[in-house]
C-alpha cells in the first residue's frame, strides 16, 4: 500500500515525538493493547497501540466498503488528559486525510486536510480523549480513567475529531465489579484495572485479544475486496430510465442524499461531498465503482415511481425517503 503525505507526516510526527520525549523518559515499560471489531461474521476493524509513559502511537486498519489504514500519535500532558493528537488516512486510492489537534483547557483547535483542501477550527472540548471512526483508543482511555476514579457515574467527553463542530458528552453508568453502561445502548466490560475488554454497540463487538495477526487479517480483507468486486456486474441503462431516479432522498433531517443525471451518468452526492457515479447493477440497483460492500437499492411503487432509496452495507439497510 502507498502511503500519501510522508513527507508531511514525518515532519509532524517529528515535532510531536520532540514534544512527547521528557513525557515517555517516565516509565520504562510499554504497554500493548490490541482490539478486533466484529459485526456478525464480519470483522469490520482491528486495532493495535503502545503506551509508554504519556506517549502512545498506533493505528486501526479498518475494512468497510475498502480498506482503510490510520496511523496515530497521542501524547497526554503531566496531568494525564490528551495534549496532542496526529493522524493520518492511507487508502489503496490516491487520497489525502491529515488530522492535527493541540488541546487546551477547555478547547482544541484542530487543522484537517483533506486533498488539497485544509481547514482549521476551535472547537468546545474540556479533557476529552479523540474518538475517530471505529477506533478504540479514546473510548478505552476515557473508560479507564474514570473506572480508577472510584466514581459510579460519570460522562465520557470525547472528541470526534475528524467532525466538524463539538462532540456532546457521553453518559456512562457503572454497575458490578467490571461493568458500565454507555449512553443506554453500549455496554462496556473492563478489568480490575480498568482497561477495555469488550465494547457491545447494537450489532457492534469489540474485543481486547492477546494477539493480533494483521497480515493475515489484511490478506482476508484483500481477498474479500477482489471476490466482491468480481460478483459485480455492470449494465447499460440509458437516460430516460436513469432519469426518473433524480431526486433527494433524506438522509437525516437536515441533509439529504442527491441524485442527478450528467448526460448517461448517474451520480450521486451526501451533502458538500463531492458526487461519485453510482453504476447500475439491474433495474433499480446500483453500486459505486470505488467502494466495495455497499449496495443502492431504490424502491418503486406500482406505477415505477420511485419512492425511497435503501442503502445496504455489512447486512444493514437503511431506508432513505424520497423527498423531492
Amino acid at each position: 500500500m502507498r502511503h500519501y503525505w510522508k513527507p508531511t507526516i514525518a515532519g509532524l510526527a517529528a515535532t510531536l515525538l520532540q514534544f512527547a520525549a521528557p513525557l515517555a523518559a517516565q516509565t520504562a515499560r510499554p504497554d500493548t493493547s490490541r482490539y478486533v471489531t466484529t459485526q456478525g461474521t464480519d470483522t469490520l476493524a482491528i486495532e493495535q497501540y503502545v503506551r509508554t509513559g504519556n506517549t502512545i502511537t498506533g493505528a486501526w486498519i479498518q475494512h468497510q466498503a475498502g480498506l482503510y489504514v490510520h496511523d496515530y500519535a497521542l501524547v497526554l500532558g503531566a496531568d494525564g488528559w490528551p495534549a496532542q493528537y496526529v493522524m493520518t488516512l492511507y487508502t489503496t486510492r490516491p487520497h489525502t486525510f491529515l488530522l492535527s489537534v493541540t488541546y487546551g483547557p477547555d478547547s482544541a483547535t484542530r487543522i484537517m486536510v483533506r486533498d488539497s483542501i485544509a481547514v482549521t477550527e476551535r472547537v468546545v472540548a474540556q479533557k476529552a480523549y479523540p474518538v475517530g471512526a471505529l477506533s478504540i483508543l479514546g473510548v478505552a482511555l476515557a473508560l479507564e480513567r474514570a473506572r480508577r476514579a472510584g466514581v459510579d457515574s460519570t460522562t465520557l467527553a470525547l472528541d470526534a475529531a475528524e467532525v466538524r463542530g463539538p462532540t456532546a458528552p457521553l453518559p456512562v453508568k457503572f454497575f458490578g465489579d467490571d461493568s458500565a453502561r454507555i449512553s443506554g445502548s453500549g455496554v462496556a466490560r473492563l478489568d480490575r484495572d480498568g482497561r477495555l475488554l469488550e465494547l457491545r454497540q447494537g450489532p457492534r463487538d469489540t474485543q481486547r485479544v492477546a494477539t493480533l495477526p494483521v497480515a493475515k487479517l489484511v490478506a482476508g480483507f484483500g481477498s474479500a475486496d477482489s471476490a466482491a468486486r468480481a460478483a459485480r456486474v455492470a449494465i447499460v441503462l440509458p437516460p430516460a430510465a436513469l432519469q426518473r431516479f433524480v431526486g433527494e432522498y433524506a438522509l437525516t433531517p437536515t441533509v439529504a442524499l442527491k441524485v442527478t443525471l450528467d448526460g448517461d451518468r448517474l451520480m450521486l452526492q451526501a451533502g458538500q461531498q463531492p458526487a461519485t457515479q453510482i453504476i447500475a447493477a439491474s433495474a433499480t440497483t446500483f453500486f459505486f465503482e470505488t467502494v466495495l460492500g455497499t449496495t443502492l437499492e431504490f424502491e418503486t411503487d406500482a406505477t415505477g415511481r420511485v419512492t425511497a432509496l435503501d442503502v445496504v452495507q455489512s447486512g444493514r439497510r437503511q431506508r432513505l425517503a424520497k423527498t423531492k
